[in-house]
């Protein structure tokens, strides 16, 4: 099963302000998040730290955004490698979150487990039509992502996303919030370099500020999310 890899990559817009754009990418294209990509993704972030980087954008290549965790690596990890993986993607999270600039996603495929989750961490998301946001962790006797219930609207419908375990088109997770925009795929591109530059007008000092204000907000998200791979791990001992 071919690894996932992420390119960092800086993109000027003029004066004092750049982009900082994440790229998952794997050769079957399906961008599993194993560890050398949460360790790819963390480490891109830092440049965030960049004064000049205004919005950070995670997006992929291939057939897939992000289809959720790699299974060659969970099948040779025993309990303490899998709460060691999962301390390492809540760290992860908690960068996304502290993150001094905005993050966006940027979601031309299908995101699953982990790569809904990854996706729907970001302060915005833009989808394309027909992509699908999928929570199967229940169904594999694991948790879905109940610490993403902050950033949804409306918790009955967030939790039968959640207990169902089947997938969901983005215009579902549109209408209750965790969706920006949703894109037809032909416009896809043009759409998703307008939604970036509209954020570019504003100052990058009135960016951050604000991701910072969003971030503080997200304290109690913070600490669910440390309960989330708490419960994830006592979830994976009992399965072993």
């Amino acid at each position: 099963m071919p690894h996932t890899l992420v390119r960092c990559e800086r993109r000027p817009h003029g004066g004092d302000r750049a982009t900082l754009h994440l790229t998952l990418h794997s050769d079957d294209g399906h961008n599993r998040l194993g560890r050398a990509a949460v360790a790819e993704l963390r480490a891109g972030l830092r440049h965030a730290d960049d004064a000049t980087i205004a919005l950070v954008v995670i997006a992929a290549e291939g057939q897939a955004f992000c289809s959720g965790g790699d299974q060659q690596e969970f099948a040779a990890m025993d309990a303490a490698a899998f709460r060691g993986f999962a301390a390492e993607l809540a760290g992860l999270y908690r960068v996304m979150l502290a993150c001094p600039a905005p993050v966006l996603a940027r979601v031309h495929g299908h995101a699953v487990g982990g790569g809904a989750m990854l996706a729907l961490s970001c302060d915005m998301v833009v989808a394309a039509d027909g992509v699908k946001f999928a929570f199967p962790e229940a169904r594999l006797g694991l948790a879905g992502p109940g610490f993403l219930l902050g950033r949804s609207g409306a918790y009955q419908r967030f939790a039968g996303m959640c207990f169902g375990g089947r997938s969901h088109g983005a215009q579902e997770l549109q209408a209750i919030g965790l969706v920006n925009k949703v894109v037809e795929a032909g416009g896809f591109d043009a759409e998703c370099d307008a939604f970036v530059e509209a954020v570019l007008r504003q100052p990058p000092a009135g960016l951050r500020a604000t991701k910072a204000s969003l971030a503080a907000a997200a304290a109690p998200m913070l600490d669910s999310l440390e309960q989330h791979f708490e419960i994830q791990a006592r979830a994976f001992e009992a399965a072993a």
